[in-house]
């Protein structure tokens, strides 16, 4: 009997395993960005946001160009402007995610794929989140969300025409591109849209993408481009501190790039390091049946992201983000014929129990590193430790 009512609290509260992780993450992120707003210092967080065309066109400015027009326009305090977007972007983002997720439940298997370390849980990850990625996540959950609810296609053409302009915010998510193709390939596949529309919304998306691509090429590299950002913002009153981060690399070659990834490979276990971030990464999807089709697509595509590996040192920004993509995608198309999460159902209330120690400990004692780690992360140990790292800034 008394076993009989502790499964059925366990049943019964199952979904609290979407909901409470969600405002745990959500509580997190408010107070990292709430801090980031009261120092006014944070050179990657709020830096990377505020890159802008104060100094001529450059590659990344489209967003902090807008909030520096619309803050000039409306009188406000650029960093709390920008601070307050960051906050809604990612606010919308959890709460798109944790609707996703509801919507299609799937007990154990749903909360393992959602609290992974490499999902909704990356942002426990106080010093390495809140970049502008979270564009890309907040597109794609909401296409997603919308064509699983209304069952309407037609939320795609949102794709070809916002897609292109994130890579005026990042070109490093152009890289993700295949990713999107392949939610074209399964709305087609779940009856939604048609091969014509699909080919003319694809299409789209990769002629105004490659196009933003070349503007960039062409025009989006100055040197000495980053000094000048960085001058005008001080000439605004801001702090010179805010230079150091994102806004520095604006002005690193390629080659800089290059040599750069080169010395973390070969002094800081970097390849050894991020192989198990990716093999522990991997783990909830072991409970997902791919087709063949669909299994090939997802992994060219993360192929497809290779070359930011070479170029950049934040593999573990890279990794997290493809496997955003991949799970947002696994838990939409969940039950169609491409795709299928694999229901736990435990027989007894040991099993349940266990099941439930495993994926807390899964979702908390390992972590990617955002980059530069000789290490895999010790989940919320290293949180602990970052919180004391921010609070010692001051």
């Amino acid at each position: 009997m008394l076993s009989r009512v502790f499964r059925s609290a366990i049943n019964d509260s199952r979904l609290l395993g979407i909901l409470v992780p969600g405002a745990v993450v959500l509580a997190t992120g408010s107070v990292v960005i709430g801090r980031a707003m009261i120092a006014r210092r944070d050179a990657w967080l709020l830096g990377d946001w505020m890159i802008d065309y104060s100094a001529g066109f450059t590659r990344r400015g489209l967003i902090g160009e807008a909030i520096r027009q619309v803050a000039a326009a409306l009188g406000i305090d650029r960093i709390v402007m920008t601070g307050v977007i960051i906050w809604l972007v990612f606010a919308s983002v959890v709460f798109v995610v944790t609707a996703l997720f509801l919507y299609q439940y799937r007990g154990f298997t749903t909360v393992l794929l959602l609290v992974s370390p490499a999902f909704l849980f990356f942002f426990l990850n106080v010093l390495g989140t809140m970049r502008k990625e979270l564009l890309l996540f907040l597109l794609i959950g909401v296409v997603l969300l919308a064509t699983k609810i209304t069952r309407r296609g037609e939320w795609a053409w949102l794709l070809p025409v916002l897609f292109p302009v994130l890579v005026f915010a990042h070109e490093g998510l152009a890289f993700y591109g295949l990713f999107v193709l392949i939610i074209f390939f399964l709305l087609v596949s779940d009856g939604l849209l048609s091969q014509k529309q699909a080919m003319a919304q694809g299409s789209a998306m990769v002629f105004l993408t490659a196009f933003a691509g070349w503007v960039l090429i062409r025009l989006g590299d100055s040197a000495g481009i980053d000094q000048r950002i960085c001058d005008n913002l001080v000439s605004e009153g801001y702090s010179t501190r805010l230079c150091g981060g994102a806004i520095a690399f604006l002005d690193r070659t390629t080659p800089e790039a290059i040599d750069r990834v080169a010395g973390l490979v070969a002094t800081n276990n970097y390849l050894n390091t991020y192989a198990v971030a990716i093999a522990l990464a991997a783990v909830p999807f072991i409970f997902v049946r791919f087709s063949r089709t669909a299994l090939a697509l997802l992994f060219m595509a993360a192929i497809v992201t290779a070359p930011l590996f070479v170029v950049a040192i934040d593999w573990g920004r890279w990794i997290a983000i493809s496997v955003w993509m991949v799970t947002m995608i696994t838990v939409r198309f969940d039950g169609t014929r491409h795709i299928r999460l694999q229901r736990l159902n435990p027989k007894t209330l040991m099993i349940d129990l266990l099941a439930i120690v495993g994926i807390v400990l899964y979702a908390t004692l390992w972590s990617i590193p955002h980059c530069c780690e000789p290490r895999i992360g010790f989940g919320l140990i290293d949180r602990f430790a970052d919180v004391l790292t921010i609070l010692g800034r001051g």
